[in-house]
């Protein structure tokens, strides 16, 4: 039996992938590790042989190495896992960045793992850029916790950037072969998730198991609510600190209330977004045979 992984799960991050993870965990022909951090490495062409000495021995007919956030790009100095604190809120103004060629990831993990196979989760770019927001609002300046304050972040025009799926796609339809690389956008499994985990084992060449409600896991990060409280509070200068303190309070109201004031994202955002992944949408839709029209993304 090959030892090396039979497929890479490269994300996006907050698009699916927990709720993967549980099922990867729970299904009786898999076994997964979180060891894909590695293909981020700024020096991966010294380092790429020490890949397979962090594989785990292999037990089940399917192995799948993951990391969700491959899918945007990112570059690291040390293999540690991936999370709140390597996002980079510093103004692109102020600290250019380059954005990490399209093809550099999926070259790198092509030259280890040839045969191995992909799998992309997409989700509509409003919602996800909003969620990566909320997930990092408390950690900006007080008197920058809105949303276009976000996407003039380094994190920000990173993720627009990403935001172009077709771009991403494509390098791996090129590279791969558009036979080895699996894409699901996060809205399938939200309206039938029995159907897209069947089509995930039929390409992964496993039996398809169910996945009982009781052991699904979801990571439903902040609500919108709690955004706005944070937004709210920072009117008065409140620092990261001082937020954190007032976290269980935030929590009650959030539980309690159901709106608060305006959208998270602003009609001329929503806008100005729609119409910057119009084309891109269009065509991903195209290359996937589906009418993402139908999970809110823009054409």
């Amino acid at each position: 039996m090959n030892p090396n992984p039979n497929a890479v799960f490269i994300g996006f991050q907050k698009a699916g992938s927990t709720l993967l993870r549980g099922y990867f965990s729970l299904h009786p022909q898999i076994q997964w590790t979180k060891k894909a951090i590695f293909f981020s490495l700024e020096d991966f062409e010294k380092q790429k042989q020490d890949y397979f000495t962090l594989l785990e021995s292999r037990r089940a007919d399917c192995y799948i190495d993951m990391h969700e956030a491959l899918a945007v790009g990112y570059l690291r100095k040390h293999i540690k896992d991936w999370g709140e604190k390597d996002v980079d809120l510093g103004y692109a103004a102020t600290h250019p960045f380059s954005q990490t060629p399209v093809t550099l990831i999926p070259s790198r993990i092509h030259q280890l793992l040839p045969q191995t196979k992909i799998i992309i989760t997409l989700r509509n770019q409003i919602d996800w850029l909003r969620s990566n927001y909320i997930h990092v609002q408390v950690r900006m300046p007080a008197n920058k916790r809105r949303f276009h304050f976000f996407l003039q972040t380094i994190e920000g025009e990173r993720l627009l950037a990403a935001g172009y799926y077709n771009h991403i796609l494509e390098a791996y339809f090129d590279i791969f072969g558009r036979e080895k690389v699996f894409v699901l956008p996060m809205e399938e499994l939200a309206s039938d998730l029995e159907k897209a985990l069947q089509k995930l084992c039929t390409f992964l060449d496993i039996d398809y198991h169910p996945y009982p409600k009781s052991k699904q896991t979801v990571n439903t990060g902040h609500s919108l609510l709690r955004a706005r409280l944070v937004e709210v509070a920072s009117r008065f200068g409140l620092d990261a600190r001082r937020l954190r303190r007032l976290s269980p309070l935030i929590s009650v109201v959030d539980k309690r209330a159901s709106s608060f004031g305006r959208p998270i994202i602003s009609q001329r955002e929503l806008e100005w977004l729609n119409s910057k992944y119009a084309a891109s949408n269009k065509i991903t839709g195209e290359m996937l045979g589906v009418d993402l029209s139908q999970y809110g993304y823009t054409r």
